[in-house]
């Protein structure tokens, strides 16, 4: 970040995708009064690190949304024992800590809570300790290869449960296809609702599929996207450089990105960011309702579309 920051020629940055580094990254683009656009990486923590100027935004709900969305559907679901297998980190800690918070408050307890490092592979031991606590239902918190692994060995080991995913990582090529037929009935969550049929979301379909030839546009496409539109569409606000360029911003409403209408709080968090989610059936997301962000820390489920 100070590289870019250093460098003149560069407008702003839009981009990251891991959280930790978007934390770190945030006080060094406020403090400098340059625009930062979280395009992926979505936690919180990322606002509330940029202690300088209001220069930094997240374009993504925030982790609260992608949580409490899947958690609200496991108490739907009439599931009371939940175990949680996740990655450490800000983005796997984070995700889980707050799913477990939002459980608790509906008087539901995990019935275990099991860690592993992004660079594992073999998932069998915390997957046992799980099993041997008898859960109705598993939460995984990974990346698209991992939680594929995490299905197989589970599947291995005799855990056949429902699998839900609040970290909006199963709605994926790489996934749908390492998973295969076990991704059935995996529940998750993504910003990209396919029904919608508006002009914009036509235009991102095709040309995502024109570009990367996969079927399902995935999360950190789209968000990306949206930044660079943001930014395009700041421009064309009257934005003429580094200085103003913040201020704009947070001026513009993109009433259709492909995904929905984008538009920045203060704090530069999203205005009313919608997540649909879905359940896998015969390798296919089927989407049965959606949860808008009403708040930093809250969600309120609404009908799909939009």
């Amino acid at each position: 970040m100070r590289t870019m920051v250093d460098d003149i020629k560069i407008l702003a940055f839009v981009g990251s995708g891991l959280s930790d580094a978007s934390v770190a990254m945030a006080p060094v683009a406020s403090q400098a009064g340059f625009t930062m656009l979280s395009a992926y990486a979505s936690s919180e923590r990322i606002l509330t690190a940029a202690t300088g100027k209001k220069t930094v935004f997240v374009v993504p709900p925030t982790f609260p949304a992608y949580a409490f969305s899947v958690a609200d559907q496991l108490v739907k679901s009439g599931r009371t024992r939940p175990a949680v297998l996740h990655a450490t980190g800000t983005y796997g800690d984070g995700i889980a800590s707050l799913f477990v918070d939002r459980l608790r408050s509906k008087n539901i307890s995990v019935v275990g809570n099991e860690t592993f490092a992004f660079t594992d592979t073999d998932f069998r031991t915390q997957l046992a300790k799980l099993k041997s606590a008898n859960p109705d239902s598993l939460v995984v918190v990974g990346l698209a290869s991992i939680d594929a692994l995490v299905l197989k060995q589970a599947d291995e080991l005799g855990l056949k449960v429902p699998v839900f995913d609040p970290g909006g990582i199963t709605n994926s090529d790489t996934f749908l296809k390492a998973a295969g037929a076990l991704a059935n009935g995996v529940v998750g969550n993504t910003p990209i609702y396919p029904a919608r049929s508006t002009p914009a979301t036509k235009s991102l379909k095709d040309a995502y599929t024109k570009a990367a030839g996969g079927s399902v546009v995935p999360d950190p496409t789209v968000f990306a996207y949206e930044g660079v539109r943001a930014v395009a569409a700041a421009l064309v606000d009257g934005a003429t450089g580094r200085d103003d360029l913040p201020d704009h911003l947070h001026a513009i409403t993109i009433a259709d990105t492909g995904v929905g209408t984008l538009k920045f709080a203060p704090d530069g968090s999203r205005l009313g960011g919608r997540l649909y989610l879905y359940r896998i059936n015969n390798g296919t997301p089927e989407y049965f309702t959606s949860y808008e962000q009403t708040a930093p820390m809250d969600v309120k489920e609404v009908a799909l579309g939009g």
